[in-house]
């Protein structure tokens, strides 16, 4: 039989829960709160399959709390951009639009219709010294002439 998630049967599950949806990195959360990185990132992949799946009446998860706290964010994001678009104030009512566009990031973050994590690529380029002498040639040259690389 296989394990728990050790999230899922944690006590300070819903905290664990808020920082993830926050966008608290996952070795931030998992030194906060005592648990492995990695128990963290496997613990998302079992947010977003809960909030994506439809619920039971008798099912109400810590997900569907997150989900509605957001949508009462995003009503008074949008109350708000009303506001400040009746009394002429742009400035209040486009911050009001970057709100509501950080919203909608979260709740396709949250049923994955978007990967929360970033990627890097490294690439690593052995060059034997000719290359690497030609290269240097050419860059010094274009330099010394006064042009510009784009």
């Amino acid at each position: 039989m296989p394990r728990k998630c050790s999230i899922c049967i944690h006590e300070q599950r819903p905290e664990i829960e808020r920082s993830v949806l926050a966008g608290d990195s996952f070795r931030t959360v998992a030194q906060r709160f005592r648990v492995s990185r990695d128990a963290v990132v496997r613990h998302r992949k079992h947010l977003t399959l809960t909030v994506a799946k439809p619920l039971g009446s008798k099912q109400i998860t810590q997900s569907e709390s997150l989900i509605a706290q957001l949508d009462e964010l995003k009503s008074e994001a949008q109350r708000l951009k009303q506001k400040a678009e009746s009394a002429g104030d742009y400035r209040a009512a486009l911050a009001a639009v970057r709100e509501l566009c950080r919203i909608v990031e979260l709740v396709a973050k949250l049923c994955g219709q978007m990967d929360a994590r970033t990627e890097t690529k490294i690439l690593n380029v052995n060059l034997d010294p000719e290359t690497v002498s030609r290269i240097t040639q050419t860059f010094l040259a274009r330099h010394a002439n006064g042009e510009r690389s784009n």
